[in-house]
Parts: C-alpha cells; structure tokens; sequence
C-alpha cells in the first residue's frame, strides 16, 4: 500500500445506523413485551377462561363470539366486583365475603375435577378423580349459610334443566351426558335451574345478584364436545346477562393479573401522549448528532493567554463594575490625544489645543466638533448611549486625520 493511501474506514456509516436502530428497536420490544408480559399469560392447563384444557372455558368463549355474544376477559381485580354486567368467576380456592357482595349479577362456578397436566401435550390435562364435595362446597364462605354439595356417581346422564324464570324455555334445556353430575342444596340458596329430580343446578343467593353453577361440566370445554350442552351453556349466559353489557370471565381469581408498573402506565393514555413526544424529541436530538456540522467544538483554556484575552479580561471586569458609560470620556480624551499627535498639536495646552481642533475641523469640513463631542462624554450615564457617541468620536479623528477607516 503507497504511504499516500488513506485507510479505509473501519465501519461503514450505514452499517453503523443499522445497529443502532436494530438496538433501539431490540429495546423497544423488551419493553413493551415486559410491560404487557402478564396479559401474555394463558392459562393453560387451568380452569379458567384462558385455558384450551377439557377442564378450561376457553370453549365456551370462543363459542359465545362465534353465536355473535361478545366476551370480555377480567384481569383487574377492581373490576371484579364493579362490572356492571355479568361475569363468571372460576375460583379455585374458598372466596372471601367480600368476593360475594356484588352489586350485579355474578355466576361463581363451583369447582369438580381435580387434575394434573399431561407431560406429553402441553396445554392439556389428565384427570385426577373428583373434588372432594367439602372442598367444593368451601368455596362459598360460610357466613352464607349451610351448603352441601352432592355428586351423583351413577353413569353419565342427560339432564334437562328447568326454570320457572321467563328468559327460560317453558319445556327445559336438555344437556348432552354429563358424568357425576354434581347438585348442591343450602339454606340460602334459591332454586333458579334444577335437574329432573329437583336438585339445585343453579341456585341464587338472598343478595339476589349471585347465582351458583355447581356442575362446571356445563360450561368448561370437556361439556361443549356435545351439542346439546353447548346449547345449553350459551342459554344460561344468555338468559342470567339479559341485554345488559357483554358478559366478562374473571381470571384474578385463577392468578392472571394485568401488571401495574410505571412502565406500563406511560404506555397508556393519558400519559401516552407525553411518551410520544420524549421519543420525537429523542429522535431529534439523535438526527442532530449524526447531522452535526463541522468539527467537533474543543474545549477551551480556562484562563486563555495573548493581549486579546487581557483586553477582554479587563472588558469584562469593567463591565461587572458598572462602568462603561464612564468610558465614554476617556474615549472621547483618547480620540483627541491621537488626533493631536498626528496633527503635530499635541504640545498645546487643552483650551489651546480644543480651539485649534475645532478651527481644523472647520477647514477640514468635519462633521463633528471634538468641545460638543467631549461636553456630551462627559454626560452619558446609559450603555445604549455609549456606542453611538463613540462611533461619532471614531469618525471625527479619522476626518481630522485623513486616516482610512
């Protein structure tokens, strides 16, 4: 290679900005995958509207949009007692009393099946035998009263649900087969759906808001495999929602949260706007780096060196002193003293020499008389006056003088 030969660049620009915005994208993704991770969760494998598994209700709402009844997912645990319309709640552990003191319809959903997920298909489960009628029955806290469970242990069977509620069918709804069929009795529970024999299906609390469903065969997925089920399940949420808004499935009471973080709220409105503009703004500052002009600006000595720092220097003292507008007459003398010297003049006493300044400048046709230029001097008091007059001063010596501007 010739000595003259510039080296090649080590990395090209391009490929430079290319990095630097797969980072920036890189970035962007990790954060707004970290903010939303708890919406990504599904609930496989659980009993609860996010699961696809025989036990889950991921069927039932699926099947609700496609019969054109719109679903609504509950991740706000806020929202679980103050959503205006239906929602079905899955729990999986004994509820709270404040958990059943809503002000609108809900439908808790008594658990059946215990099960354990299937190591060879992820998402699905295997069967682990029957919930135990207690446990089942503890779900609904105590201070509501008696409440037994029972579960039928004869072979599947259908079974027509009856109400004497007018959003109900007069002749019933008849399920497909349903294995151990689980009824539950209580002291205050009010009889809304019942199987042949008069067992509770479907009871209502006093509070008149919320309703029991003890078999969940009715409404998880291993139901909806028939036909008649699945029709019966879209009949019970339709009649207990009414018109009212759509009905909701809870899944905080299955561990499914939405996440609350700092992050997450500046990604949402109100505050979206305000992120919005800090990118733009970001964006901005990064086009400007990469456009810059000229060199980089090197720092400069703190105390710089050369008769231009000393002037300035001193420039800056007299301007922290507050003294420019006395500058003025010092001037004004200094433009007299040069214009003496270089007349010859400079021997004269002042009265002399302003009366010999004043009879040249008639000769020479100045503009200016340098008596009026210092009697003025002698009178600023302001900054915005300075400049002017020292301008007037200038150009009177070099008309005095013949000096070229």
């Amino acid at each position: 290679m010739s000595p003259n030969t510039a080296a090649p660049a080590t990395f090209s620009p391009k490929v430079v900005l290319g990095l630097v915005m797969a980072a920036v994208l890189a970035a962007a993704a990790y954060a707004l995958l970290s903010a939303y991770a708890p919406d990504l969760r599904s609930g496989e494998g659980g009993a609860n509207a996010l699961s696809s598994s025989a036990t889950g209700y991921g069927g039932i709402v699926r099947l609700m949009r496609l019969v054109g009844r719109p679903i609504r997912i509950n991740r706000d645990p806020m929202r679980r007692t103050t959503y205006p319309g239906l929602m079905v709640l899955t729990p999986d552990h004994p509820l709270a009393p404040a958990d059943l003191r809503p002000y609108h319809p809900r439908l808790v959903v008594l658990p059946k099946w215990r099960t354990v997920p299937d190591p060879m298909n992820q998402g699905w489960v295997r069967s682990n035998g029957l919930v135990d009628p207690l446990q089942a029955a503890r779900i609904i806290p105590p201070v509501t009263g008696s409440f037994k469970v029972t579960q039928d242990h004869a072979r599947a069977r259908a079974v027509n649900l009856r109400s004497s509620g007018p959003a109900w069918p007069r002749e019933g709804v008849t399920t497909g087969p349903i294995d151990h069929m689980q009824t539950a009795d209580g002291d205050n529970l009010w009889p809304v759906l019942t199987d042949d024999a008069g067992r509770i299906v479907v009871g209502v609390m006093p509070d008149g808001h919320t309703y029991v469903l003890t078999d969940p065969d009715i409404l998880n997925t291993q139901g909806l495999r028939d036909p008649n089920t699945a029709r019966a399940a879209v009949a019970l949420l339709s009649a207990l929602g009414g018109s009212g808004p759509p009905v909701a499935f809870d899944v905080t009471l299955n561990g499914i949260e939405s996440g609350h973080s700092l992050l997450r709220l500046s990604l949402e409105p109100p505050f979206l706007g305000a992120t919005l503009c800090l990118l733009a703004a970001a964006g901005l500052v990064g086009l400007q780096g990469w456009n810059r002009f000229g060199p980089a600006l090197q720092p400069g000595r703190a105390l710089a060196l050369g008769k231009t720092a000393l002037a300035e220097n001193g420039a800056g003292m007299v301007r922290l002193a507050g003294r420019e507008p006395r500058m003025a007459l010092r001037y004004a003398r200094l433009c007299r003293q040069r214009a003496a010297a270089a007349l010859g003049a400079d021997h004269l006493e002042p009265v002399a020499l302003d009366d010999f300044l004043d009879r040249w400048a008639d000769r020479v046709g100045a503009q200016e008389r340098i008596t009026a230029l210092i009697g003025e001097a002698a009178q600023v008091t302001k900054i915005a006056d300075l400049a002017p007059l020292a301008q007037r001063t200038r150009q009177w010596r070099l008309e005095m003088t013949r000096e070229p501007g």
